[in-house]
């Protein structure tokens, strides 16, 4: 959840699912052409909670399965036993079940040409009527390598710290459930905020937390029943802002709005909305509005935070938590 003792310690990024079923045979080389064809799919495939064109590698696995590769090319490159003895027994297994893992991984990093290689491989060893020998597996196992330190040098790797990893997380995970449940408008501005200062993108981030403001504003309006507009010209933060003063006003007189009630609680959310409009929103809109990192994150949390307090008492349509 986010709040403002650590904007940075939210979620966990949910795991990628993607259909692995290339299209087209494994005993032989693919072509170029099903190769591209299979990665554009593979592209195509991503979950809602996860950033689009981006993996999550499981990094330890990811060391373990490549590291255990690289350790039966070396034990083969000491030539025993010899090239041409057969590779059988329950030797065989334990190296199906390796290259099966790194198969799993060099998919998670896009590496469709070794991923061809490690389970066509894998599949070899592991049915009882294929024939493979010590020399022919050193071989098969080289061609992997070397299609993955291929692949490699044609991507980059970008390394997440510990307390970025969170603002990848859920609206549920950012907000909290209950927020999350009943401001649903938010959703996709604040994981986007999230996703921006996590690419280093503070100024993007505030332009994202400006509409999850915009979200309140109309939130607090259905609360105090102050119809949409229906002109463009009055769709904008001064024209809201005022009527949700005028309505304030009205409804709950000054003299009416005891500590606890609700028209002071309405209160302290329109003093909120009107401090931030012409600091924040206004300048987010123009050329001279950037934001350093910290600005963003302090921004996305008083955002987050002024959601959370209308969560308490309302929905995004106005409507008391009590009777939703």
């Amino acid at each position: 959840m986010i709040d403002a003792a650590a904007v940075g310690d939210l979620a966990n990024v949910e795991p990628w699912r993607r259909n692995s079923t290339p299209p087209f045979s494994l005993d032989e080389p693919p072509r170029e052409a099903d190769l591209a064809a299979w990665a554009g799919r593979l592209a195509k495939t991503e979950p809602a909670t996860t950033m689009g064109g981006m993996f999550e590698l499981d990094a330890q696995a990811f060391l373990g399965s490549v590291t255990e590769i690289r350790r039966l090319c070396t034990v083969l490159e000491m030539d025993l036993p010899g090239a041409d003895e057969l590779f059988v027994g329950a030797q065989r297994q334990p190296v199906a079940n390796t290259l099966s893992s790194l198969c799993q991984h060099l998919l998670s990093v896009g590496a469709q040409s070794a991923w061809v290689a490690a389970d066509r491989l894998a599949k070899q060893l592991a049915s009882a009527d294929a024939n493979i020998s010590f020399g022919q597996l050193k071989i098969a196992l080289r061609d992997v390598e070397s299609r993955f330190a291929d692949h490699l040098s044609f991507i980059k790797l970008y390394v997440l710290r510990n307390d970025q990893l969170p603002l990848l997380g859920t609206p549920a995970e950012l907000l909290g459930t209950e927020t999350a449940e009943r401001f649903t408008s938010v959703w996709f501005d604040c994981e986007e905020a999230a996703k921006c200062l996590v690419l280093l993108r503070p100024t993007a981030a505030v332009f994202h937390s400006m509409r999850m403001l915009e979200a309140a504003i109309k939130a607090l309006s259905a609360r105090l029943g102050i119809p949409d507009p229906v002109k463009p010209a009055q769709r904008n933060w001064a024209f809201f802002l005022k009527a949700i003063r005028t309505r304030i006003d009205e409804v709950h007189p000054t003299a009416s709005r005891l500590p606890g009630s609700e028209g002071a609680f309405l209160d302290s959310l329109y003093a909120t909305l009107d401090a931030v409009k012409n600091p924040w929103r206004n300048e987010t809109m123009h050329v001279e509005g950037v934001y350093t990192d910290a600005e963003a994150r302090f921004i996305l949390t008083c955002v987050a935070n002024l959601v959370q307090q209308m969560a308490a008492r309302f929905d995004e349509d106005g409507a008391d938590v009590a009777a939703s």
